[in-house]
């Protein structure tokens, strides 16, 4: 049972993988949910330029010991999202529980709905 399952390239970098994604939309803006379980705080760099959404966060591989198995190795995940509306950039937010990260992405106020009054 020693075979080795990391997920790596030939030059030894850890592979990328997609981490599988929730996206929502209220008028308030975008959230969207990225699965990236064994991934600290830390590990994660999310960047919004131009439009595009990018995150990538790394798995290191911490175990100590001789492997007997793996299933859950190191890895890194990568997505990349065009966001197609205005985001209010420098109220992004980002939180990570429980191997979920969850962005909330504002829309700018001169796109958000707004309610109209009738005056008498």
């Amino acid at each position: 049972m020693s075979e080795n399952t990391d997920l790596q390239t030939e030059n030894g970098e850890l592979a990328r993988v997609n981490p599988p994604v929730d996206i929502f939309e209220n008028d308030e803006g975008y959230i969207i949910r990225a699965d990236v379980p064994g991934v600290a705080q830390d590990a994660i760099d999310i960047q919004f330029e131009r439009g595009q959404l990018s995150i990538e966060a790394r798995r290191p591989h911490d175990a100590t010991g001789t492997r007997l198995g793996a299933e859950f190795g190191p890895v890194t995940f990568q997505r990349s999202f065009r966001i197609p509306e205005r985001i209010d950039a420098d109220h992004i937010s980002a939180k990570l529980a429980h191997g979920v990260l969850e962005l909330q992405l504002p829309k700018a106020a001169e796109i958000r709905p707004h309610k109209i009054t009738i005056q008498a």
